[in-house]
């Protein structure tokens, strides 16, 4: 079931942007909307029909990306849950710290749901007919996905026993962060040069041509607008190792119930066995070895069960 396969997801982002700019920018230069030498990758779905197509697929993308970054908000959770389970003393300093972790956990999906619809926003709300909107979903999409993958790389240098976690995986989020943020700088400024220098009205950008004043910075704009939709893209791709241990399960169960230790049976809340809280944390941090070591986890041949709560 796909629900077990979710390193597939990681491939699928990895691949689902660039194909959806392909197609924008394929038609887009069929009909002469733009200039073929890298436009803005706006200006390729600004005019139907490719407006209609840049629409819908960044719509399912933004569904797709929210749902890739809530496994692994999902995941990250389940880790430092076991690692609480795992005997930290209340009040301690590591458990301050791993509280810290969670809180930063939970900031990372928010930025990254904010990320997702900005992705939406830029698809449906197009530069010639709602630029301010459009400008601003391009800001959530570019600025907060970029944010959105510092914090995963810095939290996953906090993560090392992760299954099939590796130090090369962590280096590339790294990289790919530093070189996102590079090109985020460079986009900017290179933008803001180029419209200065361009003489003409803004819904003539997507036909500036070699000879317009201000073309040179408006290569650099571009240039790096189209790297950093590759870089989020393949950044996602740094999840598959990951993401190929852990299995979602939907758990149903009613308010006032009790899950029974080391079964899937819910009793009533008068069973002294566990309450509701205590029972989802051991639900939560149950292997499919049956090991209630969460450190074990770190073991490769392991699944981790995260429990989708319902």
């Amino acid at each position: 079931m796909l629900c077990n396969k979710l390193h597939v997801f990681p491939v699928i982002m990895a691949l689902y942007l660039p194909f959806t700019f392909i197609i924008t920018y394929a038609i887009a230069v069929y009909n002469d909307h733009v200039e073929p030498v890298f436009p803005y990758i706006s200006d390729t779905g600004t005019i139907p029909p490719e407006s209609c197509i840049f629409g819908q697929l960044l719509n399912l993308y933004a569904a797709l990306t929210a749902w890739c970054m809530y496994l692994r908000y999902k995941q990250v959770r389940l880790y430092y849950r076991g690692v609480e389970l795992a005997g930290i003393e209340p009040g301690s300093h590591r458990s301050r710290s791993v509280r810290k972790k969670q809180l930063a956990n939970k900031a990372c999906l928010v930025i990254g749901i904010i990320a997702s619809l900005g992705a939406s926003v830029v698809g449906n709300f197009q530069e010639d007919n709602v630029l301010s909107v459009h400008l601003l979903g391009a800001a959530m999409a570019f600025g907060g996905g970029g944010v959105y993958i510092w914090m995963q790389a810095l939290l996953s240098y906090k993560m090392a026993n992760l299954p099939r976690s590796h130090r090369c995986t962590r280096h590339v989020r790294v990289v790919l962060a530093i070189i996102h943020s590079i090109c985020f700088f460079i986009m900017m400024i290179a933008t803001k040069l180029s419209l200065d220098k361009f003489p003409y009205s803004l819904k003539r950008i997507k036909l500036w041509k070699s000879s317009d004043p201000g073309y040179t910075e408006h290569l650099f704009a571009t240039f790096t607008e189209w790297i950093m939709a590759v870089v989020l893209s393949a950044y996602f791709l740094t999840y598959f190792g990951e993401l190929k241990v852990v299995r979602t399960k939907m758990l149903i169960m009613h308010k006032n119930a009790t899950l029974v230790a080391n079964s899937n049976s819910v009793v009533p809340n008068r069973s002294p066995t566990l309450s509701t809280n205590a029972a989802m944390a051991y639900a939560t941090a149950v292997y499919t070895d049956n090991s209630l070591d969460p450190v074990e986890a770190a073991d490769d041949n392991k699944q981790v069960s995260v429990a989708i709560d319902g």
